[in-house]
């Protein structure tokens, strides 16, 4: 039997890193960002309808500038819904595609807006990785982002809090890497048995 597992976790949590724990213990992970981003690269409809939608001004060199589209689209919440339209039956098409050739009975989609874009109802389970607030602008300020930038993306997502509830696995990543493993091979456990 195939399961899907999906983590997700806010801004600076540590998700994508609890993703490749997993993948380490033999799961095939899917990051729905990296598809995305392929998208953005490859696909000239989408391009297209970004260009309408956004202007000419979230393009550098005739490709779609990543940083300058999240700063726009995270500047309104109605920008960002439209992107996400453009955007999600596409990403759901390619992670589908992706599930299906797998061969592994553990998938990981790796989502940080997993509850947020519906995507958690291709799920068979749910993981949230948590983390303090100045545990989550400190990660995402060592790869380079403004406390403004860090602040906008964090207001478009739902509090963990709330994300708990949707939860069938939580995994507190204020601690070391270690405990975050120690906590991936408990999970991997109870999914074995499943």
């Amino acid at each position: 039997m195939k399961l899907v597992v999906g983590i997700t976790g806010n801004f600076g949590t540590g998700k994508t890193t609890v993703a490749n724990f997993f993948k380490a213990r033999g799961a095939h992970v899917i990051n729905a960002d990296k598809i995305v981003h392929e998208i953005y690269r490859n696909d000239k409809r989408v391009q297209k309808k970004i260009r309408q939608t956004f202007g000419g001004g979230v393009f550098r060199k005739g490709a779609i500038d990543r940083s300058e589209l999240a700063r726009v689209a995270f500047s309104k919440g109605r920008l960002l819904g439209r992107l996400c339209n453009i955007v999600y039956p596409e990403t759901v098409k390619k992670i589908s595609e992706r599930l299906k050739k797998s061969k592994k009975s553990i998938n990981i989609l790796d989502a940080p807006m997993l509850i947020e874009s519906g995507l958690n109802n291709y799920v068979d389970y749910i993981v949230v990785v948590c983390a303090s607030k100045r545990n989550q602008m400190g990660r995402c300020a060592s790869l380079g982002f403004t406390p403004d930038e860090i602040g906008k993306r964090l207001l478009f997502q739902m509090p963990s809090t709330k994300k708990i509830k949707f939860a069938d696995f939580v995994i507190n990543n204020n601690r070391s890497k270690e405990h975050a493993r120690k906590e991936v091979k408990k999970i991997w456990r109870k999914l074995k048995r499943r």
